[in-house]
């Protein structure tokens, strides 16, 4: 009877056993699809920005087009009402992802926050360089935050499911005859509500949390709960993307962005009637440009240049700088707009500047994050060094000790947590865009003068760091910073 016992006990052991196992690697499964989705999610994030005329990093692509009028995997046109969040099956063709499939062999679903979203109308950062929140709230099992508590800077901007299994009343029955992942488009047929005794109540709704549910106003928040947790009723598994991730995928895209910026820079001294002698570049324009006559940070033309500012905002137009430069290109007038030809604007659409325009769709992002660009010019290729430019230069700049520029060009990046861009005030203030030592020579016109202030700064992004810089050499080439 002990060895009947022994047996018995060792078979319920080895069937809990083989049962957990089977367990763990269909959730492998699901998980290995998960992240592979998630990963192509961020790298299109920057692809498609550099591919697409007017299109702004940091958007994620809408969920699956339902009609079937494109093919299967395509996202849909439209994305719904602007701003709001959208949620469908992951647009597996748009990733170029073969149809991306959990251990039930379902394919993936997908919900984006609405400033995220691809609608060519709003865009994941703002003109001040503020990153917007998500919409997505991701519960633990007992209803608390797994996102650093509930404030509205941590929320997920999107989520990736695996569905499972159907459960309950979920069909599972294809809409079409000919899908390549047969099944319908009713999210809840696939994601699951807290069917508990027991639910965690959503604030907004009154109802219990229910992964099927995306909020249908601007802003609106959703809250969901991240599976398999058979005691509320839920196999859906999920990953999420954070702002943060989003971010750190757009770089690449905002970095080419200021090599561009740098090499139209470098570009105006290319046409001056003296080069290659003559290398002088452009003065720049003021940082409050709020009290400028006529200023503001939303109008291209509020980014002029000012005489013998050698460090501040990026230019725009750059009539004082052709008034001192003989140049075939760039003139001398201040007007803007209108202008015909538009030949005192650097960063004009139609510049013959190699490097902007194009498919990149330049113009449009600088329109929109002008305000977060800086630049300053060595003291010996200002306009008035007097039409030579020495090589190498006695008074160059450098960064962090190192090398002779004749010209750096800054972008601030993200608003980071000690910084506020909100009034004209601290638009006015350097600190609130550049960090380590870059604030303070920028906020000096005349720093590149001072020896002592020719030496700024690079570091790897942090939480205390986001400054991008590119360096242009005194021959006129364009390298990212050391």
């Amino acid at each position: 009877m002990l060895a009947v016992l022994t047996i018995m006990i060792a078979f319920v052991l080895l069937k809990g056993f083989n049962e957990w196992t089977s367990r763990m690697q269909r959730e492998q499964r699901s998980a290995a699809a998960l992240a592979r989705a998630k990963e192509a999610l961020l790298a299109h994030i920057s692809v498609y920005a550099l591919s697409n005329a007017g299109a702004f990093p940091g958007y994620l692509p809408c969920p699956e087009d339902t009609g079937g009028a494109l093919p299967e995997g395509s996202e849909m046109g439209n994305c719904g009402t602007t701003n709001v969040s959208a949620r469908g099956r992951l647009p597996w063709r748009v990733l170029g992802l073969p149809p991306p499939r959990d251990a039930a062999t379902e394919c993936l679903w997908y919900a984006v926050s609405g400033y995220y979203k691809r609608t060519f109308i709003s865009a994941p950062l703002d003109i001040d360089g503020v990153l917007r929140d998500g919409d997505f709230e991701i519960l633990a099992a007992d209803g608390t935050s797994l996102l650093a508590g509930s404030s509205p800077g941590n929320r997920a901007v999107a989520i990736i499911f695996a569905p499972g299994n159907p459960s309950g009343s979920q069909s599972h029955a294809p809409a079409r005859a000919d899908m390549i992942c047969p099944g319908n488009y009713t999210a809840s047929n696939y994601l699951d509500p807290d069917s508990s005794a027991t639910p965690i109540i959503d604030p907004n709704t009154g109802a219990a949390i229910d992964n099927a549910r995306v909020a249908t106003t601007t802003g609106g928040v959703s809250r969901h709960l991240p599976g398999p947790l058979s005691g509320r009723g839920i196999n859906d598994q999920l990953v999420f993307i954070t702002k943060d991730e989003v971010y750190a995928a757009m770089l690449p895209a905002l970095k080419e962005l200021t090599r561009r910026a740098a090499s139209c820079f470098a570009y105006f001294a290319t046409v001056n009637t003296g080069y290659p002698t003559d290398r002088r570049m452009p003065w720049a324009s003021n940082l409050d440009l709020h009290n400028d006559p006529g200023g503001d940070y939303t109008s291209v033309c509020s980014y002029d240049d000012d005489n013998n500012y050698l460090a501040g905002r990026m230019p725009y137009v750059v009539g004082t700088s052709g008034s001192q430069v003989t140049n075939s290109l760039f003139g001398t007038s201040s007007a803007c707009p209108p202008v015909s030809p538009p030949e005192n604007r650097l960063l004009r659409s139609d510049t013959t500047c190699p490097d902007w325009g194009g498919a990149f769709g330049v113009y449009h992002l600088w329109d929109r994050w002008k305000s977060l660009f800086f630049s300053a010019v060595a003291e010996d290729f200002e306009p008035a060094a007097g039409g030579t430019s020495p090589n190498p230069c006695p008074n160059c700049l450098q960064v962090n000790g190192a090398g002779q520029y004749a010209a750096i060009v800054l972008f601030g990046g993200r608003q980071l947590a000690s910084q506020l861009r909100d009034t004209n005030t601290r638009r006015a203030d350097a600190d609130n865009y550049l960090e380590g030592r870059n604030p303070g020579w920028i906020e000096d016109p005349d720093s590149p003068k001072d020896s002592s202030k020719r030496n700024y700064e690079t570091r790897p992004p942090a939480a205390d760091f986001n400054d991008i810089l590119y360096c242009v050499r005194p021959d006129l080439t364009v390298e990212p910073c050391p």
